[in-house]
């Protein structure tokens, strides 16, 4: 199980979102920098809880958007620095 961290960010909308499966609900949105591959960019997230899913975070088209082109016979083009990282991070306050 990947460790929990505790951190901050501003809300700046509230949304109802539907899922794949149908389901609707309220989500939180703050504004975050998203960087993949050495590029950053701002984007919104929806908060919701995945722990119990294999993916903890989806990227929506809106986030990759002028920055990311999807191959989708591909997978980790990029590396897996990034679930390295999340699972080495230290700079977060761990409750």
């Amino acid at each position: 199980m990947l460790p929990e961290y505790f951190c901050t960010a501003d809300v700046v909308d509230k949304r109802h979102v539907t899922d794949s499966g149908g389901h609707r609900e309220e989500r939180y949105v703050i504004r975050t920098l998203l960087q993949v591959d050495g590029k950053q960019w701002p984007i919104e997230v929806t908060l919701t809880d995945r722990s119990d899913m294999r993916f903890r975070m989806l990227l929506g088209r809106e986030a990759m958007k002028h920055f990311i082109t999807v191959c989708p016979d591909k997978s980790y083009i990029t590396g897996k620095e990034l679930a390295r990282s999340y699972k080495k991070k230290i700079n977060f306050k761990k409750k």
